[in-house]
């Protein structure tokens, strides 16, 4: 499991040297609540946040997706690891869409990960 330390500036920095992919923020709130803020954010804090953005980098990841609203994909690290693709630099947050629809899943995978629920009033939303 990863660590994660505070540097001198008072920002939280991730361990990457062990790679054994756990998430540690899942983001419950759905898209236009501020979800693209708080990818920055966590990139910013060090947690490599998957995003709606990151669909477009990563195509093979649709079908992978599509089994997982289906509850046929357990094995998460398919997606955030990218098989092992990225198996030195996982992504260790994630936020809005596609992987909001299966928050609770992702909870249940991941029990130690802090939620960050955002929210927006509905009617904003909605408009």
């Amino acid at each position: 499991m990863s660590s994660s330390s505070t540097t001198d500036s008072g920002k939280m920095k991730t361990d990457q040297k062990n790679t054994s992919s756990t998430i540690k923020v899942i983001g419950a709130g759905f898209g236009r609540t501020g979800t693209t803020s708080l990818k920055v954010a966590l990139n910013m804090l060090g947690f490599k946040c998957y995003h709606m953005q990151e669909t477009g980098k990563h195509p093979t990841h649709n079908e992978l997706w599509i089994d997982a609203y289906e509850g046929k994909l357990t094995d998460y690290d398919l997606i955030f690891k990218d098989g092992k693709k990225l198996k030195n630099d996982p992504y260790i947050a994630t936020c809005d869409w596609p992987s909001t629809a299966i928050w609770e899943q992702l909870i249940e995978k991941y029990p130690d990960a802090k939620v960050i629920l955002t929210v927006r009033d509905a009617e904003g939303w909605y408009k």
